[in-house]
């Protein structure tokens, strides 16, 4: 049996991956800040937060050309 994937899955399947690593870039930058201001833990929850929002912005996103995908049908144009 031959696994075929096509632009929208391969789409959907980084989205878990870009949700993870936008949370931790934006903890990781956080606790520079912190390191360098010294303004411990205030920058990393700020960059973690930040990063939360943007990893569920992504997935919010994803999910809403999903469903347009399937409003609309597979490729995308109007039925």
């Amino acid at each position: 049996m031959k696994l075929r994937l096509d632009k929208n899955s391969a789409r959907y399947t980084t989205v878990g991956l870009e949700l993870v690593i936008s949370i931790l870039v934006g903890g990781w930058l956080g606790q520079q800040g912190d390191e360098r201001f010294g303004t411990a833990p205030w920058l990393l929850l700020f960059g973690f937060v930040c990063g939360l929002y943007a990893g569920f912005r992504a997935v919010f996103r994803a999910g809403e050309h999903m469903r347009r995908g399937w409003k609309e049908g597979d490729d995308g144009r109007p039925r």
